[in-house]
């Protein structure tokens, strides 16, 4: 029973980090990127000279601003739902070891394409859409490259958390039942 309700926990703090994580993409798309737009623009001049240097600065930004927020909103609902009271150090370790490692795999699908090499994998398959410029073909490789980079270390960095803090419920069973 111990270890259902802890896979549920984990799998509904990784649906919660999934959502806030949409939700902060909003956030960067209206908030942090014309800001950071703003800034760049101030600091270094015109966007345009130096396009790739910019994307790139703001693809890191914004993976750090979509994620950070939703690390922490994870650990504190898989927290609650396993009725755990870790430390305030093992929820900063597992916070900065969860972005490592979520930040590393996010970064290095954005250099090496991931989401293009998803759509052209589909393409080898199925041939080329009939309309090129449909939500399938855009937007659905992205989705599948985020999901693909972020639920394994999502779930692999919540299981390993578990392990290191001590849930309230744990103990010799006479303990319990006071």
């Amino acid at each position: 029973m111990l270890i259902l309700q802890s896979s549920l926990a984990i799998l509904t703090a990784v649906v919660a980090w999934q959502a806030v994580c949409v939700a902060m993409m909003v956030v960067h798309h209206y908030f942090t990127a014309p800001l950071m737009l703003s800034a760049y623009t101030a600091l270094f001049g015109n966007v345009q000279a130096s396009y790739g240097w910019y994307s790139r600065i703001a693809a890191y930004v914004g993976v750090i601003v979509t994620t950070s927020p939703a690390t922490l909103v994870g650990l504190r609902l898989f927290d609650v739902l396993s009725r755990r009271s870790p430390a305030p150090k093992q929820i900063v370790v597992a916070f900065w070891l969860w972005q490592m490692v979520v930040f590393t795999v996010l970064i290095c699908s954005y250099e090496a394409g991931g989401s293009y090499k998803i759509n052209q994998a589909v393409w080898a398959l199925f041939g080329p859409p009939a309309d090129l410029y449909n939500v399938a073909n855009f937007v659905l490789p992205r989705i599948i490259a985020w999901l693909l980079c972020t639920i394994p270390v999502s779930w692999f960095a919540l299981w390993r958390y578990s392990k290191l803090t001590k849930s309230c419920n744990q103990g010799f069973p006479v303990e319990l039942a006071v």
